[in-house]
């Protein structure tokens, strides 16, 4: 849930509940709500939100994901490969952003 109240589905790479902390991996572009949110968040802001949910069971084993720039953080999930359309090639090939 966004500060305007809207919402954005996002995939967390990683979960802890023991923390209460989880990671994202956000593409930042556009000028919608959620754009704006990735630019203004920080690691260690409190965020509201709802999940995880499982919405669709992942199979256990190799996963291929075809996508866009947006599906890294559903790659970084499943652990899987991604065959995915990107803008900018040489920031696509930095992998995952830690601490971000």
């Amino acid at each position: 849930m966004l500060p305007s109240l809207d919402t954005r589905t996002y995939t967390p790479c990683g979960w802890d509940p023991t923390r209460g902390a989880t990671s994202l991996r956000v593409v930042d572009h556009g000028g919608g709500p959620g754009a704006g949110w990735t630019r203004a968040v920080r690691p260690g802001d409190a965020v509201r939100f709802v999940g995880p949910q499982r919405s669709l069971r992942a199979p256990v084993g190799a996963a291929v994901v075809y996508g866009d720039e947006t599906s890294f953080g559903l790659v970084e999930a499943l652990g899987g490969v991604g065959v995915l359309e990107v803008r900018d090639p040489a920031r696509a090939r930095r992998g995952p952003a830690r601490g971000r």
